[in-house]
């Protein structure tokens, strides 16, 4: 597969995440914001973009969506022959003590 494939998936990836964040949170503005990791005003600018807008941000070569877990908790996830049909519900619970957004939580009460 060419770079040039690569990219178009990207975008393509992009452009879906972004069209299942605006309908989630037309749907459930509390449970998106929760589920994709976003505050307020993120929300809002997802909420408010017209198609031309979705359009050129999903264009972009980098993925706009993060994964929320980290090496050891995917590890964690992965690896446990004793509970694999449970993977989903391990996955919420570590998700859960997670902050909503942690990039915000870091500059606080500094």
């Amino acid at each position: 597969m060419g770079k040039s494939a690569i990219f178009d998936e990207i975008q393509a990836f992009n452009l879906s995440y972004l069209l299942l964040a605006q309908k989630l949170l037309r749907v459930d503005r509390l449970s998106a914001k929760f589920r994709l990791h976003l505050d307020d005003e993120v929300a809002d600018l997802i909420v408010a973009l017209d198609t031309d807008q979705l359009l050129a941000l999903s264009s972009s070569s980098q993925l706009l969506m993060n994964l929320a877990l980290d090496a050891s908790q995917l590890k964690l996830l992965t690896s446990n022959p004793r509970a694999p049909d449970q993977a989903s519900v391990h996955a919420s619970i570590l998700l859960l003590s997670q902050p909503a957004n942690p990039d915000l939580s870091k500059g606080q009460g500094e």
